[in-house]
């Protein structure tokens, strides 16, 4: 896309930045082919690409020792237990509810494990102290704190795993369209890619049930919102919880994520990436299949909620969704996830001012989905 982003980065407090490039946890493959495929990284980015690399090569030998290990000790085997998943555009409080529902028993996708999916059961249990003492105060878009039990989006695992997602557009800005469209809607993506990744997707989720056997798993993606009917397919039995915010405040929200996101990650140019029109775009691309699937789901497999309504009576949303999905533990969970809410009850949302533009624009592009959730149009400066 040649129009310039519309707006400026934010600073990003430097220990929030990474320490080290997330590809660092990929397989040379993998890496070599996205590197190969986006064109390599601009002079800017070469430093953390040769560390990633070096990282990747020095892993490789103990990473085929586990690829080899889990094979012999899988043979096959599906998940024990179907996951919950937790859906919603970026910016829409899934971070918040994920954080909550990691408290109630589930098994997580923890920080380490994100960054070391090929190196989970080896690498990444003996090197996690080292790497918990490395992991930053807080994400680098907002200032949620990041701990060891803190669950993350997989998808830092799926960019180190196979060359079918959106990271990639962020990793390497000048191959946006390429990446970003494929990797989210997987648009131009070949069979045998889409079946890598449905692969290997299924053998990290798989180790995450070993190192917290019992729990079923709590994976969050704002991928996975359009890929509800493909997930089902996959895991027979899989809940899936969406949370929804009024789309003024994704809006606003998601533009600013994504110039955090280049200005931190992107190991090449970004200024050619129209990042306005792309949030545009994006929103109802990943909502209508999740209205579309959702509706062809079985009963008891699909909640919803909304960021307004959890946020101003939490506990009474956890205990109408959990009846509504049929999960169990809700009165065990609750001590937990009360005491979780309490100690953030002193985090307060940075607030945001709606130019009468962006409310046109939303109101013109997002229509039908305002209408669908009965929000309306937030004050303007």
């Amino acid at each position: 896309m040649a129009e310039a982003a519309s707006a400026k980065p934010a600073a990003i407090p430097r220990d929030r930045r990474p320490r080290a490039h997330p590809l660092a946890g990929a397989d040379p493959a993998t890496l070599l082919k996205v590197l190969w495929q986006a064109g390599g990284a601009a002079p800017a980015g070469w430093g953390r690409t040769a560390g990633a690399l070096g990282a990747s090569l020095g892993r490789a030998p103990l990473s085929l020792v586990e690829a080899a290990a889990t094979a012999l000790w899988r043979r096959g085997r599906a998940l024990e237990q179907p996951p919950l998943f937790l859906l919603g555009h970026w910016r829409s409080g899934t971070t918040h509810l994920s954080n909550v529902l990691g408290k109630a028993g589930f098994g997580i996708v923890d920080p380490v494990s994100v960054g070391l999916p090929w190196d989970t059961l080896l690498v990444g249990r003996w090197l996690r102290p080292l790497l918990v003492r490395m992991l930053p105060k807080g994400r680098f878009i907002d200032d949620v704190a990041v701990n060891p039990d803190s669950p993350q989006e997989d998808e830092t695992a799926v960019a180190n795993m196979t060359a079918l997602s959106y990271f990639h557009a962020v990793y390497f800005p000048r191959a946006f369209d390429r990446f970003y469209w494929r990797g989210l809607f997987l648009e131009g993506a070949s069979p045998a890619l889409v079946r890598q990744w449905e692969r290997r997707l299924d053998r990290f989720l798989w180790k995450l049930e070993r190192v917290q056997p019992g729990r079923p798993l709590l994976v969050k993606n704002p991928v996975y919102t359009a890929r509800v009917a493909q997930l089902a397919r996959l895991y027979p039995g899989a809940r899936f919880l969406h949370i929804v915010r009024n789309p003024h405040e994704v809006f606003a929200s998601t533009r600013g994520f994504f110039t955090k996101m280049f200005e931190a990650l992107a190991l090449q140019p970004w200024d050619g990436v129209a990042v306005e029109e792309v949030v545009l775009k994006t929103y109802p691309r990943l909502m209508q299949p999740l209205l579309d699937d959702s509706a062809a789901l079985p009963p008891g497999t699909y909640a919803e909620t909304s960021f307004e309504a959890f946020e101003r009576q939490p506990l009474a949303e956890l205990e109408r969704i959990y009846g509504e999905l049929g999960l169990p533990g809700f009165a065990a969970a609750r001590p937990a996830m009360e005491a979780y809410l309490g100690s953030i009850r002193s985090y307060a949302r940075a607030a945001r001012r709606f130019p009468a533009r962006d409310i046109a624009l939303v109101e013109q592009r997002w229509g039908p989905f305002l209408a669908r959730w009965g929000y309306g149009r937030p004050e303007s400066e």
